[in-house]
């Protein structure tokens, strides 16, 4: 450089570029890496601050049984493989017959590019990582899509957040890493929109989609079914409004075509177990499984703004709120309405609304509901009859719609030009901004540590290689996590793994026993060692956690504990084998978790009075639970129990002594001088079985009381003691 060169650049004047103009001068490469940054720290901000940061203790999610389900299918593709195993068959799981993967979310292609991080740091931090990583990857690979077609990069910013932080991602960040991996299905439009436009050649195309695809079936076999499926119909609904590129969508057709082909037979062995494998009845009732015409415009409890405003209304829509993902908002309706209205001389635009539109109409299923009401059969009743499509759920293919929304977006902002351009700007980002996530409060993300007793060698001392382990767990699937840790070192007759092999259904001890399981159950001490038996099962490990709740019963079948450290205790039979010790012999016949569930028998010894409390007997009937600690609070509310008997003979007052194999509070009962019936449960069977609320309870709930109505159907759930305020609240049953 000569110094007249170099005098000139020290007086040049400064870049005075507006951050526009800058942004527009960058490389298409640092822009994307710029979107997906902003993307994951959006995603940060949501879904970390409820946990303070803490990835490597607690749950991104809620850390319910799917999360530890998870945990265990990442940790067993890698090792199914490593060590010669067929990853679609588990046979150290309901062993020793084993069971078949294929319909199971075990998520191989997130096990196998995980394996590093997991080697490095832990199943939780990983799966930690990849829930960080889905929704900033769904809106990243929306971007992509979008700043294709608008060449603009703010625009396309915004269009990304109405997929990777729509209501559909929202719901699902609960637990759901398989379903809020849906990056593939943006990822695939790219490409195909790179092949249209002539950016990539056909035999990269071909490649990069079969990858994307294999890799999608790998995460979830529901999400690439219905991305086939709308994808046919976008493909569809592309020829129609073509005009004269048609040509060149048949083209990218074809090449999609030898994509689908060669991902077909990299997948022959996984698609021939799921067909032969294949559910003989849907998995979900598509009736309970739809969106209400309301989803659109009523936010549910996930949404930030106004979540849990209109839960009065939205508790009447089919869908739960977790997997609704219906809700848009009135300004995304406004942002569509005006892009119809501004944009209509594009062909594009049809071919969005038209989408849009079939999406909507699909997501509704087979009957329209509007504000719980059904009205009109719709055409979604076919798709019940389609193989695998029958079990994927409408309710979360608005899901797509949120795709589609993100290209509107971004097309109707990037077109805007003067006094409009910031009108558009702000409807649409008002839209954005209605849909942002609320995550659970910390309460709910629960601590996720495995015992120290699977990770210390302590598993490899006190249990036999291979040997037969039933878990008795704080939470379903913990089993399989537990499993995972030991480097799957035994073998476990049962397990949470979503849909149970047809040799086990209807019998519930194959989903374990866990202090807070979705169906609440406790076997009879008979049910309990014949199945331990049946099953070969030599040891039973046991989380610290459940010792109040389950310690009576393994003691009332023999076991004896012969290890306790690092928060697990192990169990083995002594050496009469299973012995079987119930006097009590309870009986508690129903379905009582819930309101409108039924009780059909129940019968327990008596602490006062009859020999037995049986029933029921067509009256109204309080249940109070109390135990197994019963001090003078206790005491008090039994005597407060005993005056509201007294005041309301219509109704039969049952309290039931819970969790108290010793019959410690036996005498201290008989003392009261209670003018009711108090019954014995020493293993809290239908304590267990009534209480169905899903909390992280690690102590005996007591006190609580239900409601049996004369016909024996649950009709209120009361926590606390039962109290005169309480008591004018016992309502009438109305149905479910």
């Amino acid at each position: 450089m000569s110094d007249v060169e170099l005098a000139s650049d020290l007086v040049a004047p400064p870049d005075r570029r507006s951050v526009a103009d800058r942004v527009r001068d960058t490389r298409p490469a640092l822009k994307g890496l710029a979107a997906f940054l902003l993307y994951l720290v959006v995603t940060c901000v949501i879904y970390l601050l409820p946990i303070g940061g803490a990835i490597g203790t607690r749950y991104v999610g809620d850390g319910w049984a799917d999360a530890r389900l998870y945990r265990w299918g990442l940790a067993w593709t890698p090792w199914a493989l490593l060590h010669g195993h067929s990853p679609l068959f588990a046979s150290n799981v309901f062993a020793p017959t084993g069971a078949n993967l294929t319909w199971v979310t075990f998520v191989p292609s997130l096990g196998v590019v995980s394996y590093p991080l997991q080697r490095l740091f832990g199943s939780l931090v990983t799966l930690n990582l990849l829930m960080l990583l889905a929704p900033a990857l769904a809106a990243w690979a929306t971007y992509l899509v979008c700043v294709r077609v608008t060449k603009r990069f703010w625009p396309s910013v915004l269009g990304g957040l109405f997929f990777g932080f729509s209501s559909y991602i929202a719901g699902h960040m609960v637990d759901h890493l398989n379903l809020v991996m849906i990056f593939t299905a943006p990822l695939a439009v790219y490409l195909v929109a790179r092949r249209i436009e002539g950016s990539l050649g056909a035999i990269w195309f071909v490649v990069l989609l079969a990858l994307d695809l294999v890799f999608a079936f790998g995460v979830s076999t529901e999400l690439l079914a219905t991305t086939t499926f709308f994808g046919a119909i976008a493909f569809v609904i592309a020829l129609v409004f073509a005009g004269r590129d048609i040509g060149r969508v048949l083209r990218a057709g074809l090449l999609v075509a030898a994509s689908y082909a060669i991902a077909g037979l990299l997948l022959v062995p996984f698609i021939t177990d799921a067909l032969n494998h294949e559910p003989t009845e849907v998995l979900r009732p598509v009736d309970k499984t739809s969106i209400d015409l309301g989803s659109w415009v009523v936010p549910r409890q996930h949404t930030r703004i106004g979540g849990e405003s209109f839960t009065d209304i939205t508790s009447r829509f089919t869908a739960s709120a977790q997997e609704d993902a219906g809700y848009i908002g009135v300004a995304a309706l406004v942002m569509v309405v005006g892009f119809a209205i501004t944009e209509w001389r594009r062909r594009s635009t049809w071919a969005l609304l038209a989408f849009l539109a079939i999406v909507a109409v699909l997501a509704s299923g087979p009957v329209l509901h509007i504000l719980g009401r059904p009205t009109i059969g719709l055409p979604g009743e076919w798709l019940t009859h389609v193989p695998l499509l029958q079990h994927a759920t409408p309710q979360r293919f608005p899901a797509y719609a949120g795709l589609a929304l993100g290209v509107v977006a971004a097309l109707w902002v990037a077109h805007g030009s003067g006094r409009t351009a910031w009108l558009r700007w702000a409807v649409a980002g008002l839209a954005a901004v209605a849909i942002l996530p609320a995550p659970d409060p910390s309460l709910f993300h629960a601590y996720g540590q495995t015992p120290a007793f699977f990770t210390n060698g302590d598993v490899e001392q006190q249990i036999r290689p291979d040997e037969m382990v039933f878990s008795v767990t704080e939470r379903p699937a913990s089993e399989l996590q537990w499993l995972a840790a030991s480097g799957f070192w035994y073998r476990i007759p049962q397990a949470y793994i979503g849909p149970i092999p047809a040799g086990y259904e209807g019998q519930p001890l194959y989903r374990g026993l866990a202090i807070n399981q979705l169906n609440p159950y406790i076997p009879t001490p008979d049910d309990f060692a014949a199945f331990l038996k049946d099953r070969g099962v030599t040891a039973v490990l046991m989380d610290d956690d459940a010792t109040w709740k389950f310690e009576p019963l393994l003691e009332s079948v023999g076991l004896q504990p012969v290890h306790q450290g690092d928060g697990v205790s192990v169990w083995r039979p002594g050496q009469g084998g299973y012995t079987v010790h119930d006097p009590a012999a309870v009986i508690v016949n129903g379905d009582i978790d819930h309101v409108g569930g039924e009780l059909r028998a129940f019968s327990f010894p008596s602490l006062t009075g009859a020999d037995r409390v049986t029933g029921p007997d067509h009256r109204t009937t309080l249940f109070s639970f109390f135990g197994p600690m019963c001090d003078s609070s206790c005491t008090a509310n039994l005597q407060d129990l005993g005056v509201w008997a007294k005041a309301h003979p219509d109704v039969r007052v049952i309290a039931v002594s819970s969790w108290d194999p010793s019959g410690q509070t036996t005498d201290m009962v008989g003392a009261l001088g209670l003018g009711y019936e108090v019954a014995f449960d020493p293993l809290g069977r239908m304590a267990t079985a009534a209480y169905g609320v899903v909390l992280p309870n690690l102590t005996p709930p007591t006190p609580f009381s239900i409601v049996v109505g004369p016909d024996g159907l649950v009709q209120a759930f009361y926590p606390g003691p039962w109290t005169g305020r309480n008591a004018a609240a016992i309502p009438s049953y109305t149905g479910p």
